[in-house]
């Protein structure tokens, strides 16, 4: 069985090595810092955006700074294409229309990383449905 498709959406976060380990361990993960061609905003908007639609699983990560219209927009492109979005937002400010179009919504990005350890584990118990080409749901 293929792990499922993550997209970690964020303002250029730094996830750090150990968490993308872990992450990697669990999930295909596209990092759109390490994985989309960074020459110019056409070529990385196009790989940010061909993933997001191919993705099963969309981690949209707003710290604790100025909100990202980017983060918002590919939660949206994966909600639109069947992707799961988990919401994370630690400004304390959560958005009403992220948290409509997400599966779940947390305030601490630790708190999103141990659902998406338990999602990756065994996706029927965690509660949500999530899309896949694995045929997981």
């Amino acid at each position: 069985m293929s792990k499922l498709k993550l997209y970690l959406s964020s303002p250029f976060y730094d996830w750090g090595n150990e968490l993308l380990t872990e992450l990697r361990n669990l999930f295909e993960v596209h990092n759109p810092i390490e994985n989309s061609r960074q020459g110019s905003q056409s070529e990385y908007t196009s790989d940010d955006i061909n993933a997001c639609t191919k993705s099963d699983i969309i981690l949209a990560f707003q710290p604790d700074r100025e909100p990202c219209l980017s983060v918002a927009v590919e939660a949206t492109i994966g909600y639109c294409n069947g992707a799961t979005v988990i919401y994370v937002d630690e400004r304390g400010k959560i958005d009403p229309f992220m948290v409509a179009i997400s599966k779940r919504a947390f305030s601490k990005l630790s708190e999103a990383i141990n659902f998406l350890r338990k999602l990756s584990v065994d996706p029927q118990k965690s509660g949500v449905f999530v899309k896949s080409g694995n045929n997981l749901e």
